[in-house]
């Protein structure tokens, strides 16, 4: 789906966000007690699917998008509401879409990634967003869609840094962007040096992001931890390095 991603970056980044000060809906009056249902359901739906897989979760993860939060979309709420249920709203169907991604349903995964994308937009909610469009890094990543994996993963990075991202989260996301940038240096034959030295400064950056050991979540449902940013980066670099090592090309991030 090139031509709607190119469509969700381009509203992401230039669109303007629709006014939610006051949604005269036809359904019930929404409430911040309704919003914070909906979050303690995407905290359930985590840890189900942690136990039990996204082919158990992903029923009732439809069944409660569809049923649950959908209707609360057509309520009537004021700006406060209506941004706090904008953003829950986007965290379900990005859920949704992560248990199709799970279950290889990959034009069904894109599809709520960028539903979820226009939901964070609404909301006025960039760290949300920038965690969407790491995700869709992600899926450009496992289709090894290079060009595209690597505009997400930068549109994802600028958008945290703009969130002041929490040091963790920006660890993330800046080591999935070098993951992105990775794809694109090329067999060990005609390896490209100047994109190699691209991902090395990005994990150079990515440990200067998370200075401690250990830490909690990301609060994204994804750990993020020290040595675990440098074992991933020492994996996505170690064949660079062992082919232009005679070149001259400086290792980065810890060794």
């Amino acid at each position: 789906m090139p031509t709607a991603l190119g469509e969700w970056l381009t509203a992401w980044n230039y669109g303007i966000s629709d006014e939610l000060a006051i949604h005269h809906g036809s359904g019930l009056t929404v409430g911040l007690a309704d919003v914070n249902r909906i979050n303690e359901a995407i905290r359930a739906f985590k840890q189900m699917d942690d136990q039990f897989g996204a082919g158990a979760v992903r029923p009732v993860v439809m069944n409660y998008l569809n049923n649950n939060v959908s209707p609360l979309l057509q309520g009537r709420y004021d700006d406060k509401v209506g941004a706090e249920l904008m953003s829950a709203a986007a965290g379900m169907t990005a859920m949704a879409g992560w248990t199709a991604f799970d279950l290889n349903r990959q034009g069904q995964a894109q599809h709520y990634f960028g539903q979820a994308l226009r939901l964070a937009k609404l909301a006025n909610d960039p760290l949300l967003g920038a965690w969407v469009l790491s995700t869709l890094t992600r899926q450009a990543i496992h289709l090894e869609q290079s060009i595209w994996a690597v505009w997400l993963a930068r549109a994802a990075v600028d958008t945290a840094r703009r969130a002041e991202a929490p040091p963790r989260v920006m660890a993330l996301i800046l080591v999935r962007e070098a993951h992105a940038r990775a794809l694109g240096v090329g067999p060990a034959q005609d390896r490209d040096t100047h994109k190699v030295r691209q991902v090395e400064r990005l994990l150079i950056e990515t440990e200067r992001a998370c200075p401690g050991d250990h830490g909690p979540r990301s609060g994204m449902g994804e750990p993020v931890r020290r040595g675990g940013v440098a074992h991933a980066g020492g994996r996505l670099l170690e064949p660079a390095r062992r082919t232009t090592a005679g070149a001259g090309v400086r290792g980065g991030g810890r060794e």
